[in-house]
């Protein structure tokens, strides 16, 4: 390896050593100051609301014609590679 490779690699390592290392310790102190933020309010935390039932983006017919439009697609691209398979055993 080139010693231009080399040093660019060890720099770039260490560049990310220390971003990295960096990265954690603020993600400590955000945690820990939070922490201690928490402890000072007064009252207690509200109690979860419950949450709503999901509807369906599409009806059981949309659904449906979705589903068979996306299976005549991948025949439509994949058919050919299926049935050559097949053919060779495979």
């Amino acid at each position: 390896m080139l010693v231009g490779t080399r040093t660019r690699l060890s720099g770039f390592l260490a560049g990310l050593g220390a971003g990295a290392a960096a990265f954690i310790i603020v993600q400590r102190n955000i945690w820990s100051s939070t922490a201690t933020l928490v402890d000072t309010i007064p009252g207690s935390t509200p109690p979860a609301k419950p949450l709503e039932p999901v509807k369906p983006l599409l009806g059981a017919n949309a659904r449906n014609t979705v589903i068979q439009q996306w299976n005549k697609g991948i025949d439509c691209v994949f058919g050919g590679l299926a049935k050559e398979l097949a053919r060779r055993g495979l």
